[in-house]
């Protein structure tokens, strides 16, 4: 629609962006001047051990316990180094290993989404997910591949000041 000239006559004095929010009484819409919502990263590492059998863990790298590691630094890393003034939020949502109850995967595939204000902080935690991905995991023996991207390059949502 934009590239058929929707936006070219007349030129738009200003836009508006409407989205759902559950914690809002129904019937309202709501504003204010600054940053409305945060901006959106899809993160993805795959640990990489060696599977085995569950009775025999010392014949296998085990990566479900590193994936854990990795979950609880980053949980810790927000909470005691994002500062509360600029803040993050790091969920890892999904956490998807192995196929029977008496075998160790050689696999972890994590999944998860971080939401930043501001991009000093989004890329201050992105870093911070890389470094700990693949340092927790080289520190215990495994491998690690690790992807963050910006979904659809999703920055924060910024509201004007009254004029």
């Amino acid at each position: 629609m934009i590239a058929d000239g929707l936006l070219d006559a007349p030129l738009p004095e200003a836009g508006f962006a409407l989205h759902i929010s559950p914690n809002m009484p129904m019937g309202h819409v709501v504003s204010r001047a600054g940053t409305l919502m945060a901006s959106t990263d899809t993160l993805r590492a795959t640990i990489t051990g060696r599977g085995g059998h569950a009775a025999m863990p010392h014949d296998c790298l085990d990566p479900l316990p590193i994936a854990c590691e990795i979950v609880t630094a980053l949980q810790t890393y927000v909470a005691r180094q994002v500062a509360v003034t600029d803040p993050a939020v790091l969920s890892i949502t999904k956490l998807n290993a192995g196929s029977a109850h008496n075998v160790i995967p050689s696999t972890v595939e994590m999944l998860g989404t971080m939401r930043t204000l501001s991009e000093r902080t989004r890329e201050q935690v992105r870093a911070a997910f890389i470094r700990m991905v693949e340092g927790i995991a080289a520190a215990l023996a495994q491998s690690a591949r690790r992807r963050s991207r910006k979904a659809i390059r999703s920055p924060s949502t910024m509201s004007a000041p009254p004029t």
